[in-house]
């Protein structure tokens, strides 16, 4: 599969995740609090249809950015993700007949130009190296303890200094980019009793963790706070962690290694600003 395929599957797996992750979020915000109801709310979340074909969505884009991640670089593939919101940009402006703002057109053009830079950056035999499970744990462990004294900083603390959505937004996108990690791990290390048991569940996990959280964060703050933090470090974590977990590293050629850097910071920064559509919803 050449990278041009890879990432045209990704981006219509971004896009399906995005639209079940709309769904999601309008529902969730008119629910019972997962932290504080916590039967109540899963019996309001399992009685929601449209919440559940949110989920179904999520689920479809999933398994098509699954399958595609074990064809091309996790730190590829996740960074093209953040496409799925140009795709929603343009479906608010020809259907729902939006108009974009300046900051969101800059947004749109350089998230486009910087998948075209990801694109020529990656040659056709451009693949991860072996899994290094020992620093893959030890970024796994490490982030574990710091989001478990963040938690306990803003739980038993009490201080307002730590801003719940702000939290939960960034402990999501830890999560998400920990299953991007081991998502890429399992298919790296073959069918092993490593792969098949340790990376495939942790997969699981993070993956139904982050989802977990997220629905939290749309209910105590701002659904385009929570995204936007999600969405850029679930990026970071993916594009740092496979380098020095996975062995994908920039390209030798200094020009090709230039621009995938570029390619990153206009998708992170498009993805960033392109989140804030949510501010939409609260009007």
């Amino acid at each position: 599969m050449t990278i041009w395929i890879a990432i045209l599957v990704a981006i219509i797996a971004t896009t399906l995740m995005n639209i079940g992750l709309a769904f999601q979020k309008k529902q969730a915000s008119e629910m019972p609090k997962i932290d504080e109801e916590r039967k109540e709310a899963a019996q309001a979340f399992a009685r929601n249809r449209a919440w559940q074909a949110g989920v179904v969505g999520m689920l479809i884009g999933f398994g098509m950015y699954a399958w595609v991640a074990g064809k091309a670089p996790i730190s590829i593939i996740q960074p093209t993700l953040g496409m799925g919101l140009v795709v929603l940009a343009f479906f608010s402006i020809f259907y729902l007949h939006e108009r974009l703002k300046v900051l969101e057109w800059i947004a749109v053009v350089s998230m486009i130009v910087g998948l075209i830079l990801l694109g020529l950056s990656a040659a056709e035999n451009d693949s991860a190296g072996e899994v290094n499970t020992v620093i893959l744990v030890i970024i796994t462990a490490v982030i574990l303890v710091i989001v478990g004294l963040a938690y306990i900083a803003r739980r038993w603390l009490k201080t307002k200094r730590i801003s719940l959505e702000w939290l939960l937004g960034v402990i999501t996108g830890l999560f998400i980019g920990l299953e991007a990690l081991f998502l890429k791990a399992t298919w790296n290390a073959g069918n092993n009793l490593l792969s098949l048991g340790v990376f495939l569940p942790a997969t699981i996990v993070f993956f139904v963790g982050g989802i977990v959280i997220m629905q939290s964060g749309f209910q105590h703050g701002t659904a385009m706070i929570v995204v936007a933090l999600e969405s850029v470090v679930n990026k970071l974590m993916a594009i740092i962690g496979a380098m020095i977990s996975l062995g994908e590293y920039l390209p030798e050629d200094i020009l090709l290694a230039l621009m995938r850097v570029v390619a990153f910071i206009f998708l992170l920064g498009g993805t960033a600003v392109l989140a804030r559509f949510g501010k939409k919803e609260a009007r």
